[in-house]
């Protein structure tokens, strides 16, 4: 592969990145972005990588779908409403960022972004996640953190690719059993909720390196937890944690693993 020549304006506040005299990356961040500028951007056709963040769009642009080779796509921190049915044309996508928006709604035709690996919808507050999510059957990342995933939850088992999944503030009162079935879970993060035990079936996630379970209200943690090869497990701000649940486990084993 040839090499990326990368450039800077002068705030650098904008990348563009080329190759072979095509732009194949162009990264705006806390910048203002004119009509102008994204009508320019959608000529593009070798573009791989869109990152536009920070920038207080309002409206992801219809013509998006003439960016067929785009492989990331990265709206973050804007006040995005809706995301486009034509989007889901974009099939090469591997990695769609649109957290920190105000998006209510998944598209329609969400299934057909077949190659998406990555998908990070965190704190769009007012989006209620729902079953079209589940024809995503190749995602390894997913944050669902700060949306309502009640209507989902229960069969997140579905993504069985996954290595990292963030349900981080979502109100959930429990670790859902179906997230058990995730024997490829790597990193798991679920701050921020009213969890309140840790049960026996932790222990079903072999590959599990990282668990955040600060600020839940964890009174109970099944002693298979530290059976696991963690290599990060966080449990601060959890005002029911007593030392003496921690007794006779062999946690001072695991700490000194951590450390």
């Amino acid at each position: 592969m040839n090499n990326i020549e990368y450039s800077w304006n002068e705030e650098k506040t904008i990348k563009e990145g080329r190759r072979n005299n095509q732009t194949i990356e162009i990264r705006i961040k806390n910048d203002s972005v004119s009509k102008e500028r994204i009508n320019e951007i959608l000529t593009l056709p070798k573009l791989e990588r869109l990152e536009i963040i920070n920038c207080n769009i309002q409206i992801i642009p219809n013509g998006i779908n003439k960016l067929k080779n785009l492989k990331l796509l990265n709206f973050e921190g804007n006040n995005i409403r809706n995301i486009p049915d034509n989007l889901t044309e974009l099939t090469k996508l591997e990695s769609l960022n649109l957290s920190r928006n105000n998006i209510k709604r998944l598209p329609n035709q969400l299934s057909k972004l077949q190659n998406l690996t990555g998908l990070n919808l965190f704190k769009n507050q007012d989006l209620i996640v729902d079953e079209k999510i589940f024809k995503l059957e190749k995602l390894e990342v997913l944050n669902l953190g700060l949306t309502n995933v009640e209507n989902i939850v229960d069969n997140i088992s579905n993504f069985s690719h996954l290595k990292n999944l963030d349900l981080s503030g979502t109100n959930i009162e429990q670790i859902p059993m179906a997230l058990f079935s995730l024997n490829k879970l790597e990193k798991l993060s679920l701050e921020s909720n009213q969890i309140k035990e840790i049960p026996d079936d932790i222990e079903k996630l072999k590959a599990l390196q990282t668990v955040d379970l600060r600020f839940n209200n964890i009174d109970k943690i099944s002693k298979k937890i530290f059976d696991l090869n963690l290599s990060e497990l966080l449990l601060e701000n959890n005002p029911f944690l007593s030392i003496k649940e921690l007794q006779n486990t062999n946690v001072e084993d695991m700490l000194n693993r951590l450390f």
